[in-house]
């Protein structure tokens, strides 16, 4: 009798791993675009004068990207 719904767990175990696999990929490609944006205080943006507004203008970047 446990044979027969063998098939349907396996299916929903496959399921539920495709899922947190497609999950964790994209918190890492977003993880990944933010660091990059974050990176850019250490040069030089044209029109930005101080360190400050450097990284505000990478967070604001971040933050738009992310979607906060």
């Amino acid at each position: 009798m446990a044979n027969i719904y063998a098939p349907v767990m396996r299916a929903l175990v496959v399921a539920v791993l495709a899922l947190a696999t497609a999950t964790l990929m994209v918190v890492a490609v977003n993880t990944a675009r933010a660091s990059g944006v974050l990176t850019t205080r250490n040069h030089v943006s044209p029109g930005i004068r101080s360190a400050g507004e450097v990284c505000e203008s990478a967070l604001s970047k971040c933050r738009s990207l992310i979607g906060t």
